[in-house]
């Protein structure tokens, strides 16, 4: 894949997008620094590149540099603040920094964009745990325990979650 869409941007460098698959396919070798370095070659010629920015925040937070990785992806929101890519590594980034409002706040807005995704369900969930925000995660228990088919991972989660609720009324 990596051949193709090196060709491919050879052959028609003013796509960008094809750089910027070609970056996805570098960082997915854990060439990371060599991925930073098309992302941002990608961002000299347009700095609004959506997909560019994405890619770059993503790429670094994978290099742990958090901060920076931030920063791009806010860039990124600013474009598109319904992406839930882009929500889940914000989500992600400002977790790392501790920052949990904002997190949660991020994957309270990936919720809206994919309301069915059982995955963003439980992690907002396992994050409002970790907050002790127990009235939101008491309305987000009532919302898993509706699911029709739930996941594994829902399952494996609604006792902790039932627990830590039942062990906070006792407190």
């Amino acid at each position: 894949a990596e051949y193709a869409w090196w060709r491919a941007h050879n052959l028609r460098p003013e796509q960008l997008d094809y750089a910027v698959n070609l970056g996805i396919c570098v960082a997915a070798q854990h060439r990371f620094a060599d991925a930073e370095k098309i992302y941002e070659s990608v961002l000299v010629r347009n700095p609004a590149h959506f997909n560019a920015l994405l890619q770059l925040g993503i790429c670094w937070l994978l290099m742990k540099n958090y901060g920076n990785a931030k920063q791009i992806l806010l860039r990124a929101w600013q474009l598109n603040s319904k992406d839930a890519s882009l929500l889940r590594h914000l989500g992600l980034v400002s977790l790392t920094l501790g920052e949990k409002n904002a997190a949660a706040n991020y994957f309270k807005a990936l919720l809206d964009v994919r309301p069915g995704n059982q995955d963003d369900q439980i992690d907002y969930a396992l994050l409002l745990l970790d907050m002790e925000d127990w009235n939101a995660l008491q309305a987000q228990r009532d919302y898993l325990q509706t699911l029709e088919c739930p996941t594994a991972r829902v399952k494996q989660y609604l006792p902790v979650i039932d627990n830590a609720l039942v062990n906070c009324v006792l407190h």
